[in-house]
């Protein structure tokens, strides 16, 4: 294996390692929502979600053998930046801090404010309700996990791009617990 792909694996792995904690997982509350859907549904589609982010951040790089040398082919960033994806709250989510409420546009601009005012944020990206449910739709094409998924199952979100993975927790440090923010994963 190329020393370098093992370094970024490692590194990947700590970074992992460092920022969930049993604090970090929700209680599961099985039962009925309002409307009489499965409450055990969401759960499982972030599972879902949660699982192929993962994969993407530990895989970090595809090797592709070919006729001559190996080839690297990044899947999910450029090297040299760490991203920080900030789940914002909705009515169905588990954090109790959210209160069943969705995330107001108040709460998204000082969530916003604070994240691009950090230092080592290169970028920050809002992904809406309509672009997260896109982007699952392309990258579950064909699996039986997105046949339940519609427009608002998956959080609207920032996706913060950072210089160092220390940058990253700072991140994830500052995001947690600020009022419109359900979830911080650093993948």
């Amino acid at each position: 294996m190329n020393t370098s792909i093992e370094e970024r694996l490692v590194d990947t792995l700590k970074t992992v390692g460092d920022t969930l904690g049993p604090e970090d997982v929700p209680s599961l509350e099985l039962g009925r929502a309002h409307g009489g859907r499965s409450l055990f549904a969401r759960p499982m589609l972030i599972v879902a979600a949660a699982a192929a982010s993962v994969a993407v951040a530990v895989g970090g790089v595809a090797v592709v053998r070919g006729e001559g040398p190996l080839v690297e082919r990044p899947l999910a960033r450029p090297s040299g930046t760490h991203q920080v994806q900030v789940f914002l709250c909705r009515k169905t989510s588990s954090n109790p801090t959210c209160r069943h409420r969705n995330a107001t546009q108040q709460q998204r601009s000082e969530v916003r404010r604070a994240i691009t005012s950090m230092e080592g944020v290169e970028k920050v990206e809002y992904e809406s309700l309509q672009d997260a449910w896109e982007r699952f739709n392309d990258r579950f094409a064909g699996s039986a996990a997105k046949v339940d998924a519609k427009v608002g199952d998956i959080p609207d979100s920032f996706r913060v791009m950072t210089r160092t993975a220390s940058d990253a927790r700072k991140v994830r440090e500052n995001a947690l617990g600020r009022d419109g923010v359900d979830q911080v994963v650093i993948l």
